[in-house]
């Protein structure tokens, strides 16, 4: 899958790395998304719900971990649980940063930049990722 080599290249990570940050990415940016803003998602990246259910921390007993993902990503105070999901998966900071940057290049270059800032514009917390918080 193009977006996983993306973001291995981007961030210096294997390949099995990145497949597991695409999926937490992908899953907490559906959690915290309208469903046609993710739908868009879903029609460029092929396989992107499967990822998320394959690669995202499940919904056990502690189902306000998923709740987590959605405040956070929407909240202007940044991914803070999301990074720290992806620094238990191996990325350091940087690298969280360049998977991000690697996604939000990979969306760009399939929808266009108006969709991706729209998603940027929801999702404050996905921005400051962006800028590594």
């Amino acid at each position: 899958m193009q977006l996983i080599s993306d973001m291995a290249r981007s961030a210096g990570i294997t390949p099995a790395q990145a497949e597991s940050a695409a999926g937490t990415l992908l899953a907490a940016v559906e959690m915290s998304t309208p469903r046609e803003m993710y739908s868009a998602i879903e029609r460029v990246v092929p396989g992107a719900r499967e990822l998320a259910l394959k690669t995202a921390p499940p919904l056990g007993g502690r189902t306000g971990e998923m709740r987590a993902y959605v405040a956070e990503l929407k909240s202007d105070a940044g991914g803070a649980r999301v990074a720290a999901q992806l620094a238990l998966q191996g990325l350091t900071p940087s690298q969280v940063s360049s998977v991000v940057e690697a996604l939000v290049r990979f969306l760009q270059d399939r929808q266009g930049i108006k969709p991706v800032e729209r998603l940027m514009a929801e999702l404050p917390g996905l921005k400051r990722l962006l800028a590594g918080a």
